[in-house]
């Protein structure tokens, strides 16, 4: 079945749902349900609570979980935001820092990607090199559900958008998170200081003293 990555992605927030909602003695067993179905199993589950229909089993038939993503319907790790695209980290990485530039309008063409959400994903690209250190960093598009986006993530040794995927937790993600944010940080903090201007003092006969000279 494809689109394996949206069922993760629904998964997250079924998982968030459960801990915001439920009574804290059936939360445990509840999560661990929703983490030990199969794809098989979670797409029934989902056609049984009505959250896709019953008579379509793509996932792609339903609103598309990315604009449910940039609309802040289902959480993500936010990185960034701007007015036409938000920056999240990826759930399913091919390497650690993978961020997704998604704009918020549903983008069915890559001409359409937003010049805003392009700049978007340069500026992190930059960031994640300077935070991770990796050989590059690669700005990639890519399609899901009909919804174009940014691939933005640093190459260690050869990692692609083929590679192998190694789902995160939220631990994991936060992790990360923190580390970019750290480094937003400082460069925050740079550039203020070297915004201060130094206090100048104007020297004069008035204000700048000086002994009397001994005849």
């Amino acid at each position: 079945m494809e689109n394996a990555e949206n069922l993760e992605r629904i998964r997250t927030w079924l998982l968030d749902q459960i801990d915001k909602t439920f009574p804290e003695e059936n939360k445990d067993e509840s999560k661990q349900q929703i983490l030990a179905m199969s794809e098989e199993e979670l797409v029934n589950f989902l056609k049984q609570n009505g959250l896709i229909k019953e008579q379509e089993e793509e996932i792609s038939e339903q609103k598309c979980v990315f604009c449910s993503i940039a609309s802040g319907e289902i959480p993500s790790t936010l990185i960034d935001n701007s007015e036409k695209a938000i920056a999240i980290l990826d759930i399913n990485p091919v390497s650690e820092g993978h961020i997704l530039v998604i704009p918020k309008e549903h983008i069915t063409t890559q001409d359409l990607i937003p010049e805003e959400a392009k700049t978007l994903a340069k500026n992190i690209a930059e960031k994640l090199q300077k935070v991770f250190a990796p050989e590059k960093v690669e700005i990639i598009n890519s399609e899901a559900m009909g919804h174009h986006m940014i691939n933005v993530f640093p190459v260690y040794e050869s990692e692609s958008l083929t590679s192998q995927r190694k789902r995160k937790t939220l631990q994991e993600l936060n992790e990360i998170k923190s580390k970019i944010d750290s480094y937003k940080e400082e460069q925050k903090k740079i550039v203020e200081i070297n915004k201060e201007e130094p206090e100048t003092q104007t020297f004069n006969e008035k204000n700048f003293w000086l002994p009397k000279r001994r005849p």
